[in-house]
């Protein structure tokens, strides 16, 4: 007999009231709430000049319009923040009015943005000018991006400058101004991490930020994006960013060819064969975290350093090179190669230690080893919209085949730096290149051997001949080949004698 007696929201909805907000919550999930009635300025429903009226209802916190436009129903979702909900509802009425009102399963594709200009917050134009970056940059830009313009949101959304610069168009000189000294007082710990020692933030990091924020203005202003006025004035203005910080032209080379040859005599086996062509070759840690067996020539004695499968995994300058190798370098990658067909040149240590030819799949060839990315990029969990998210996949595949990895070249190679350096892993690149340069190579060469733009008007005359001009690095530094290659042998005899 209970059961056949009306409930409250039953009785409430007879007599034409709609049931309380209380009610709706208990019983419904947040996403599945039916439609209630609501007001915005002052009324449910509002009529047109043309007849078309407008009725206001919310679900789950969300203001919405519903009506009827040229014999079809439309629904608009006008947010939950009332004051912003209210502006909706008279742009809305107003297109209504003019004619411009159209359903969005029926709006064209528009060429240039035409929604209303200047009404975002620094909040909003910043995650806007991010979801765009996301999509042509990838999640790694993004997420840098994303690091540098919280500090910019942090100063922004205190109390006096909130009141002083509420949205994104009153920005001016004096905002800048104050951001700068703002960023130079601020207090940050190394790459973000919770725990660490905060400092003030360096003068790099301060321009980096800085110019972040003159890119996402100069992308509002856009005729396709308009997101601010055209005639808003970019206050990061050159004065304000300040000079790049440039390194010391006469600063000491923190890794000379002395201090390679110490370092080369305390590698252990599997530092030395995955490690050591890092002491002789002006090579970055990532160059050698993303190099095939296939890069290496071992019979024309050239090691490739280019982009893979398509141009999914560039360089960091985007150029391809192909470096002359010696013979001491040679049988070095012969060993690294082992009787693998394909796969990463150089090993992580775990993986070398175990046998990696035995432990897992290896690809037969090039052509293997692109099927298995293509299956990779289907199966990845991450959304790829970029080619520098594709890059990310092809890392994860090869150290998923025990691929040697950047942190690892990093961390292992620390282990034979001298006990008193500061260096830093990249400071091996530093010191090649400047024993690449003081043997006389020529300047053109030298860009590109060491993977920079030969974009010179002296390229437009002058070939380059990069075998003959490396060889003299390499004369200067034969006395590390000449024991790159003894141990190499030494290595390999010792391997035979073994297996």
């Amino acid at each position: 007999m209970k059961d056949l007696l009306p409930s409250s929201d039953q009785i409430t909805t007879a007599i034409g009231l709609s049931p309380s907000a209380e009610t709706v919550g208990a019983r419904y999930p947040a996403d599945k709430r039916p439609m209630q009635r609501a007001e915005l300025m002052g009324s449910h429903s509002h009529t047109c000049n043309n007849g078309v009226v407008v009725h206001v209802w919310v679900r789950a916190e969300q203001f919405l319009a519903r009506g009827s436009h040229q014999g079809k129903r439309y629904g608009l979702t006008l947010g939950e923040d009332k004051p912003r909900a209210e502006a909706a509802l008279r742009r809305l009425l107003t297109e209504i009015e003019d004619g411009k009102f159209c359903r969005a399963s029926e709006r064209p594709p528009r060429f240039f943005e035409t929604s209303p200009v200047g009404t975002l917050t620094l909040r909003e134009l910043c995650d806007a000018c991010l979801l765009e970056k996301r999509k042509l940059r990838g999640l790694k830009t993004a997420k840098t991006y994303q690091g540098r313009l919280s500090h910019v949101l942090d100063h922004i959304e205190a109390s006096d400058a909130a009141r002083r610069w509420p949205l994104a168009r009153n920005i001016d000189r004096a905002y800048a101004i104050d951001l700068r000294a703002f960023l130079t007082r601020r207090q940050v710990t190394p790459n973000g991490r919770s725990g660490g020692h905060k400092r003030p933030m360096s003068t790099r990091q301060i321009r980096n930020t800085m110019h972040t924020l003159k890119m996402v203005f100069e992308w509002a202003v856009r005729a396709d994006v308009r997101r601010l006025p055209v005639d808003f004035v970019n206050p990061i203005t050159s004065d304000i960013l300040g000079p790049m910080p440039l390194k010391d032209p006469l600063r000491a080379v923190a890794l000379p060819l002395e201090v390679r040859l110490a370092m080369l005599e305390r590698m252990d086996d599997w530092q030395f064969t995955n490690l050591a062509a890092l002491l002789a070759l002006p090579l970055r840690p990532e160059d050698a975290s993303r190099a095939l067996i296939s890069d290496v020539d071992l019979v024309e004695g050239e090691l490739r350093l280019g982009s893979h499968f398509g141009g999914c995994d560039q360089s960091k300058g985007k150029i391809d090179v192909t470096l002359p190798l010696p013979n001491a370098l040679i049988e070095l990658f012969r060993i690294c190669i082992g009787q693998r067909a394909e796969g990463p040149l150089f090993l992580g240590r775990a993986q070398r230690r175990r046998r990696i030819e035995r432990v897992i799949q290896t690809p037969n060839d090039l052509a293997e080893l692109r099927a298995w990315f293509d299956q990779e990029l289907h199966q990845s969990r991450r959304q790829i919209d970029a080619q520098a998210d594709q890059k990310s996949v092809y890392h994860r595949l090869l150290k998923g085949l025990g691929g040697l990895t950047t942190d690892e070249i990093g961390k292992e190679i620390r282990k034979v730096f001298p006990k008193d350096s500061s260096a830093r892993p990249y400071d091996l690149r530093h010191g090649v290149t400047q024993d690449m340069h003081d043997s006389g190579i020529r300047h053109l060469e030298l860009r590109y051997l060491t993977a920079h733009t030969t974009r010179d008007i002296l390229n437009e005359y002058v070939g380059l001949d990069p075998k003959t001009e490396i060889q003299k690095y390499y004369d200067r530094i034969a006395t590390m080949l000449r024991l790159i290659e003894e141990r190499a042998r030494g290595f390999a005899a010792e391997s035979r004698r073994t297996a």
